[in-house]
């Protein structure tokens, strides 16, 4: 054999070609390994969303590659890769369905989805019992003030009775200036109680005790009904007094909502 006819024979036994694998829809680095193992060592990773430059392959996902799967190529091709993060706007949907990356961000959303629903359960029953805490905590408070707010119920309706009376005799008698400080001083008192509230109910127990604070200016006020100015200040009591007494019993009837006891109204 002639030394150009051996050449001509070597040269057309180059490699076999090789089978370019289905890469589309891995992580990077599983794509790179999986074109390795078939022979191709030569690839070209091209991000389709921006000119980055991937710093650790497992972070990306491959969309495209060139040769498509399937076809043949020489072993010392290089094979153009086109890739995204799963997290950028509109991969997810790019990402073939079943394939690698499609699978495990699937069984994520699930693991996400199951982690959710165990949370939202486990606040929910958080929830209950807390419910019924603050169930058993204003039962407890309720019960405790009762008997005060029944009690502040008949000095309360007193001091609207001693307003009617000073509204028709123009003069606050001895007896009556006494009755007024008396109630006074029993409102503060009764004020006193709402001092413990349960945190829940807190908002009620103050409302409760800027309307008693409205009352005792209610009977500071009658105390004044003297002379010329009489006509005055119990106009101005009875003002102060129906003011109190409807926010009174918004809040004493809502702070009593749920319990066993009814709240004593005015």
């Amino acid at each position: 054999m002639t030394a150009s006819a051996l050449l001509m024979l070597l040269v057309g036994c180059g490699d076999d070609p090789v089978t370019v694998p289905d890469v589309t829809g891995c992580r990077l680095d599983d794509a790179h390994n999986a074109l390795k193992d078939a022979g191709l060592a030569n690839f070209e990773d091209v991000d389709v969303i921006e000119d980055r430059t991937p710093l650790m392959d497992s972070n990306w996902v491959v969309l495209g590659q060139e040769p498509t799967a399937g076809n043949s190529t020489e072993a010392d091709a290089t094979v153009r890769l086109d890739i995204a993060k799963p997290e950028d706007d509109g991969v997810r949907e790019r990402i073939p369905a079943g394939s690698p990356v499609s699978d495990e961000l699937r069984q994520r959303d699930e693991a996400d989805a199951r982690s959710m629903a165990e949370q939202q359960q486990r606040d929910e029953e958080r929830k209950r019992q807390q419910d019924a805490d603050n169930a058993k905590d204003t039962q407890t408070f309720a019960d405790s003030i009762d008997p005060a707010a029944r009690i502040a119920k008949n000095a309360i309706t007193d001091l609207g009775t001693l307003g009617s009376q000073i509204a028709g005799n123009g003069t606050v008698s001895a007896a009556t200036g006494a009755s007024l400080n008396d109630i006074k001083r029993a409102l503060e008192v009764y004020k006193a109680s709402f001092e413990d509230a349960p945190d829940h109910i807190n908002d009620y127990a103050d409302q409760i005790q800027e309307s008693l604070d409205q009352f005792v200016r209610a009977a500071s006020t009658l105390l004044s009904a003297e002379g010329v100015s009489a006509a005055g200040s119990v106009d101005r009591f009875q003002q102060l007094y129906s003011e109190a007494q409807t926010r009174y019993n918004e809040a004493l009837k809502s702070l009593y909502a749920g319990t066993s006891v009814q709240p004593p109204l005015l």
